[in-house]
């Protein structure tokens, strides 16, 4: 998927609303990335949820380490998947906490992705300075994915997803 230009609107809206925020989902605005990268000043205290797409373009996966350093300042967050689409091929980054010392991480794929030591540490880190459980699967989609709408059925978050595709 070839994701447009950062639109700063859509990304400003949600950094002045940041405080009282719990549930983002946004599609094709921007990359994940630059969400990760504009979040070094703000916290995030009532987020529960975010999805966010991504090109996944990067081979050292930087994009999911820095994804873990910013939920450290989203202190509710049950939920984030990190998604992309884009001519039949498909990744889903998904990190689910479960409570303080126990979490998972998920890579779904039509590609053969592996998750590095460096993004499995980082995750790790995370969930209560590092004692913690955390269950780390790599998988395939169990279906080919052909569309958006194949895509979006493997989503935890792709019932909101879809309300804003269907609504916007």
């Amino acid at each position: 998927m070839v994701l447009p230009r950062s639109n700063r609107t859509v990304l400003e809206s949600i950094f002045n609303a940041a405080d009282r925020l719990e549930h983002i989902a946004v599609s094709f605005a921007f990359d994940a990335q630059t969400f990760f990268d504009r979040l070094i000043e703000t916290d995030f205290k009532a987020l529960k949820t975010l999805a966010l797409t991504s090109s996944f373009n990067d081979p050292s996966q930087s994009l999911l380490v820095n994804a873990a350093e910013a939920v450290k300042k989203m202190h509710a967050l049950k939920i984030l998947e990190i998604w992309n689409f884009e001519a039949g091929q498909a990744d889903v980054f998904r990190y689910g906490r479960l409570d303080r010392h126990q979490g998972c991480i998920a890579w779904q794929s039509t590609k053969h992705r592996k998750i590095s030591p460096d993004v499995e540490r980082s995750w790790k880190d995370l969930l209560s300075r590092g004692q913690s459980g955390l269950d780390v699967n790599r998988s395939s989609f169990p279906t080919e994915i052909e569309s958006l709408q194949d895509l979006l059925s493997h989503l935890k978050l792709g019932e909101r997803i879809l309300r804003n595709f269907t609504r916007g």
